[in-house]
Order: structure tokens, then C-alpha cells, then sequence
């Protein structure tokens, strides 16, 4: 384990904005930041929408996951760094006061509004694949913490989730995921500074 934290310190170090993820393009381009990658594979391999304003969309309802993920982290840093109970209740009651009652409802109406398929536009985006993401990372991290009715709630969700990750072409990405999440993905810990929101 301290291998691989020395490793991951070493490596925030050396990139754009000392943090993860980065994708190396060429060997010479350092893309970093989550969204922005997403964005930049969705534009090399066709996953963007067909307008200006659907893109919009997706990048307002990225930029919705990434205001989650940042309740998340600070929710998690406080469990690392073992704060006080009630700092860590705290930082866990605005992450769920934040996904319950803004997050999943927004998602939900814009499903909706769109046919149910896609959160926006008639084909899948890389916003598809980055909500599939993050489900998938809240159903795992959180799975003993959700209630039967969020667990309800989160459905479509999980449905999106299991349909995107099942398009062709994807299998051996999902197959190495699968081994990283069995054997445990360590990245952040041993290092709460790595869980800076």
C-alpha cells in the first residue's frame, strides 16, 4: 500500500494540475479534468449532440455531476482524515440533501423530457457515459447508506447505467474495470489529501 501511494504522489506531480485523472494524447498532449476529457473523446470518436444547444445541455448537466462529486469528496476527505462524527455527519448530510433532492430529481425530469433514453439529444453523448459512471460509483460507494426509497429512486439510473456500459465495443474496458473494482481500487487511500474537494 505504500508502494502505491508513494507512486500516485509521485505521479500527481508531474501532471497540468496535480491531480487525476489525465489522458496523454500522443505522448504529448495532457488532457486534464474529468469533463474535459469526457468532451474531448465524445468529439474524436462522434459521442456529442447533433446542435449547439443540446451540447449545452450536456455540458450543464456534467457540470451537475461534477457539483455532486464535490459534496462526495468532501464527504469522504472527513471520513479519511477521521473529522468528528458530527463533521463527518455533516459533510454526509449535505451530500445527500444535495443528491436527493436536487441531483436525482434533476436527472429524473430531464430523462423525462428526452424520451428517457438519453439525457440529451436521440443518440448517446459522452454525458451518457459519464452518468453511467457516476452511478455507478454512487451505487458501489454508497450502497449501504441508500435508503429502499432513494434505491427506488435511483432505478432509471441503474437502467441507463446497465445500457450503456453493455454498448458493443465496450467489453474488454468493462472487463478490466470489473477486475480494478474486485481487486479493490486504492487510488485515494492512505492519502486524504487526495480526497481535496
Amino acid at each position: 500500500m505504500r508502494i502505491l501511494t508513494t507512486k500516485i504522489v509521485t505521479l500527481l506531480k508531474t501532471q497540468p494540475f496535480k491531480q487525476l485523472p489525465v489522458l496523454i494524447v500522443d505522448g504529448k498532449y495532457e488532457i486534464a479534468q474529468t469533463t474535459v476529457i469526457y468532451r474531448y473523446i465524445g468529439a474524436k470518436y462522434g459521442a456529442i449532440c447533433e446542435t449547439l444547444e443540446e451540447q449545452a445541455i450536456c455540458d450543464s448537466y456534467g457540470e451537475h455531476i461534477n457539483d455532486l462529486f464535490f459534496k462526495c469528496r468532501a464527504f469522504f476527505k472527513a471520513k479519511m482524515q477521521q473529522l468528528p462524527e458530527q463533521k463527518q455527519k455533516e459533510t454526509y448530510e449535505e451530500f445527500n440533501k444535495f443528491f436527493t433532492k436536487n441531483y436525482i430529481p434533476a436527472f429524473i425530469k430531464q430523462f423525462n423530457k428526452n424520451g428517457g433514453k438519453f439525457i440529451a439529444g436521440n443518440k448517446v453523448t459522452w454525458l451518457d457515459f459519464f452518468l453511467a459512471d457516476c452511478t455507478d460509483l454512487l451505487l458501489v460507494s454508497f450502497k449501504d447508506m441508500l435508503t429502499p426509497e432513494v434505491k427506488e429512486q435511483l432505478t432509471p439510473f441503474a437502467k441507463h447505467r446497465d445500457e450503456i456500459f453493455a454498448l458493443p465495443g465496450l467489453e474488454k474496458r468493462m472487463k478490466e474495470r470489473k477486475e480494478l473494482s474486485e481487486a479493490g481500487n486504492k487510488v485515494y487511500q492512505g492519502n486524504p489529501e487526495n480526497y481535496e474537494p
